[in-house]
């Protein structure tokens, strides 16, 4: 009878649309190459990286043990997962928040969601947290939670290419990040003259996306991993994935994080349901 092979005490898998502004070749060999080197440091075995465009297909890896960890938009996370099977983990920090913004066009008239019926909105494609968050905005004010119903939607990858559609008369309103378009207003100052953020509809968050431990995993071989991954920035390897990130450092990750979006998840889903009875 041959012997089970060794358990790999660190099995990565990583949403591939969480990085989108950088080629994926070059995720990947960066990712590829800091883990190898971390499991040399610490003289345990790690499976490769595994990269995913699926979440219910990264999800199934996770149940069947395939990999431990999981890098993806914490509205995936919280849709897909449920709060006993994550635990504490690794993201790279950044010191501003990430808010997602609802950004408009200053001459569109748009006050509110309610102005949106009508108009051409441009979404970041691919994100549920954008998708989610404006469905239960619309159905907060009595709207249906299908704005292609109610607008004409266009999605794009990054969001600085949401900024300059706006900029340019091509849409009337869109999601954006809050550090794509800051960064988008710093390289071009008229931007803040014809667009308009609506902080009063702002989504709050530090990161988009987030990375956690299976539950699975047990205690110690996270602490390892944790306090080892912790010190990336010592490593030319380590700060080359840190750069994939926008970030500076590691930070400990705590799943209380997720809190706010399975807050925004359960009010979609309470209002679903009621415009479902409504119907009946």
């Amino acid at each position: 009878m041959l012997n089970a092979a060794p358990v790999q005490l660190f099995a990565m898998g990583f949403y591939l649309p969480v990085i989108r502004d950088v080629p994926r070749k070059d995720v990947e060999i960066s990712l590829r190459f800091w883990i190898d080197e971390l499991c040399k440091s610490l003289n345990v075995g790690c499976s490769p990286v595994r990269f995913y465009e699926d979440q219910a297909e990264m999800k199934q890896a996770m149940n069947d043990g395939t990999i431990n960890f999981v890098v993806a938009p914490a509205m995936g996370l919280v849709t897909h997962f449920r709060p006993e099977e994550l635990v504490d983990g690794v993201s790279g920090y950044k010191p501003e928040s990430d808010d997602l913004l609802l950004v408009v066009r200053s001459a569109a008239a748009i006050h509110s969601p309610v102005d949106l019926v009508g108009k051409r909105i441009i979404l970041l494609d691919s994100d549920e947290l954008s998708n989610v968050y404006l469905a239960t905005l619309l159905m907060k004010l009595g709207l249906k939670p299908d704005i292609a119903q109610l607008a004409t939607i266009s999605y794009e990858r990054i969001s600085s290419k949401q900024v300059y559609q706006l900029f340019f008369d091509k849409a009337d309103a869109a999601l954006i990040y809050r550090n794509g378009y800051e960064t988008a207003l710093e390289l071009n100052p008229q931007i803040g003259k014809r667009l308009q953020v609506l902080e009063s509809y702002t989504f709050k968050t530090h990161s988009p996306y987030s990375a956690f431990f299976s539950s699975r995993v047990p205690a110690e071989n996270r602490e390892l991993i944790i306090k080892a991954a912790l010190k990336m920035g010592t490593t030319a390897r380590g700060r080359q994935v840190l750069q994939l990130y926008h970030s500076s450092e590691m930070d400990r990750t705590s799943t209380n994080f997720l809190i706010p979006y399975r807050n925004l998840l359960n009010e979609y889903n309470t209002l679903r349901k009621k415009q479902r009875a409504r119907k009946i």
